[in-house]
């Protein structure tokens, strides 16, 4: 079983779409279904109680998880002088705090299971690209917590994967 976050719409679709034509059992995380997953776990993952709920879901399966791919995400595009705090809030929540908190729910489950973790970031994680300093923001924050994740996971067979369209 292979957990897409987002895989309702975008890259995330195309990502499930492949996966599902490979005999892959995939698992859509988003708002909305997918019509190419298996199955939908439907919850707002810029939300607490969304996150939890998700984690919740995906336990709640007997079969090992294989990977999980970290591809919902948001694009913020303000210029300096022009950032809201709620811009800020929105674009960490569903690029920052979605992924780590999955990530760290399900722990023990991802050891257990030796599962890869995949995690669709983008170059603005490694360079700067003027009028997204939120945007690019979350993504570093999400290269930094790859690099730690791989640093804390390097004696198991799990992968740590970044990936940076």
């Amino acid at each position: 079983m292979i957990i897409v976050t987002g895989a309702s719409d975008g890259l995330g679709y195309e990502i499930a779409k492949l996966l599902q034509a490979n005999g892959k059992r995939v698992v859509n995380i988003s708002r909305r279904s997918s019509d190419v997953s298996t199955e939908n776990i439907l919850v707002d993952l810029s939300t607490e109680d969304g996150v939890k709920s998700a984690a919740a879901g995906i336990i709640g399966y007997k079969e090992p998880i294989e990977a999980i791919i970290h591809n919902a995400g948001v694009l913020t595009l303000q210029s300096l002088g022009d950032i809201s705090y709620a811009e800020i809030e929105r674009t960490f929540r569903i690029n920052t705090y979605a992924p780590l908190f999955l990530t760290s729910l399900l722990a023990e489950r991802i050891k257990q299971d030796s599962t890869d973790i995949v995690f669709i970031d983008s170059t603005a994680g490694l360079y700067p690209y003027v009028g997204q300093s939120v945007y690019d923001a979350s993504k570093r924050a999400v290269h930094g917590f790859i690099e730690d994740l791989r640093e804390e996971y390097k004696d198991l067979s799990s992968r740590i994967i970044g990936i940076y369209p």
